[in-house]
This record gives C-alpha cells, sequence and structure tokens, in this order.
C-alpha cells in the first residue's frame, strides 16, 4: 500500500519490539554487515539495531556508521515523541519513521 501510488520509493514495516521485518518493499533488505568509516577504519553495522537504539534517543544515533538504511546513509532532520515522527534526509531524497504503538513504518 505505501508504494502502491508512487508515493514511497521504499517501504518498511517493523516490529518496535525488536525490529523484526513483518513487511518491506522488494529487494529490500535491512541488513548487519561491515562498513569501512573514513578515520575510523571497519565498522559492524546492524541497520535495524542502529534504527531502534536512536528512537530511544529521540533520532540521534550514537553508532560511528550513523543512521543507514538499506546502506544508505540518513540525517537526522526532526525527531517528534509527541507525534512519534522521525524525519531523515538522504544525498537526493528523504525520508520519514511513523511510530504506532506496534510497530516502526519507514517510508522513502
Amino acid at each position: 500500500y505505501l508504494k502502491q501510488d508512487g508515493i514511497c520509493e521504499h517501504a518498511h514495516i517493523l516490529s518496535i519490539d525488536d525490529g523484526a521485518i513483518w513487511a518491506t518493499s522488494s529487494g529490500m533488505t535491512m541488513a548487519k554487515y561491515d562498513l569501512d568509516i573514513e578515520g575510523e577504519g571497519k565498522v559492524s553495522v546492524d541497520e535495524k539495531q542502529i534504527i531502534l537504539d536512536a528512537l530511544k534517543t529521540d533520532g540521534v544515533s550514537k553508532h560511528k556508521a550513523g543512521v543507514r538504511i538499506d546502506n544508505v546513509k540518513y540525517y537526522s532532520v526532526n525527531f517528534d515523541g509527541e507525534r512519534k515522527t522521525w524525519y531523515l534526509k538522504k544525498s537526493k531524497g528523504g525520508a520519514c519513521i511513523c511510530l504506532t504503538g506496534k510497530c516502526i513504518i519507514f517510508g522513502s
């Protein structure tokens, strides 16, 4: 539904409890991988865990790789805890994460 009318390029729906993927765009993943970061060397990235951790700190990622979704770096623009929304920016576009009582909805 999120991609039906071309509203979103990519979408994920995750469990708010453990980050389990409930639904995702075709070919999209939220993976674990190693990433070379200039000046830091190789770091392990677990995209789901980074999102879960950042949601606990008002959208601030403590991870050296920052917020990454489908191996694309995102920058936090606005986190609204009252409305349960988090707006993100990437190099050519953006994304929104909305929280419900049970899930995390990501669309870019």
